[in-house]
């Protein structure tokens, strides 16, 4: 089974035989799946709140979740699940009046949010990765969007919760990423 995020919307398409099925009728930027085979997608519209995303159970039930349930809200640039269970959310509050920062669903505890005063250097988050160990890697900023209180770098958030914030004022070699990714050997790689 493969599933893609569309313009015509959430797509689950059998390559065997070449059928699909289409779970929302809306155009989707995200999709990924978690460790219980729950796929997560978005944005979403919810009533006033386009920054949503759902959650379709492996049994076909959905659930929504937006700022009204705890999410920072802004543009949704990324939905990652790790290895340990967790769905981690990335927004980009830059473009829009609302929240940005880092968001976090777990089976266990449900939703935690990320922002400047848990130590996140900037609400602008365009994307987030895995570290394979129960943590992940963030990154900031974009060379298009450069405004006067913008941050750009990256962070490690490590499964214990110790946030760790790089950029050239403290000697990482650039301010710019685009992608990161992290080798089965741990290995992290990062496009400038």
């Amino acid at each position: 089974v493969l599933w893609a995020a569309t313009e015509g919307g959430l797509v689950k398409w059998y390559p065997d035989d070449s059928t699909h099925i289409v779970y929302s009728h809306q155009p989707i930027n995200l999709v990924a799946v978690d460790a219980e085979g729950g796929v997560w997608f978005g944005p979403v519209r919810r009533g006033d709140d386009y920054f949503a995303v759902q959650r379709l159970a492996p049994d076909g039930s959905r659930q929504s979740f937006g700022t009204a349930d705890g999410l920072t809200g802004g543009f949704l640039q990324d939905i990652v699940a790790d290895d340990t269970g967790n769905v981690w959310l990335a927004f980009d509050g830059e473009l829009t009046s609302v929240g940005g920062g880092l968001n976090r669903w777990s089976p266990r505890a449900g939703w935690r949010s990320y922002q400047a005063d848990d130590g996140l250097p900037g609400q602008s988050v365009r994307g987030v990765t895995s570290d394979r160990q129960g943590g992940v890697w963030i990154h900031y900023g974009d060379r298009d969007t450069r405004g006067e209180d913008a941050y750009f770098g990256i962070s490690h958030l490590a499964a214990d919760g110790q946030l760790t914030n790089y950029n050239r004022a403290n000697g990482f070699p650039t301010d710019i990423i685009r992608s990161i990714a992290v080798a089965p050997d741990g290995t992290v790689l990062m496009v400038e």
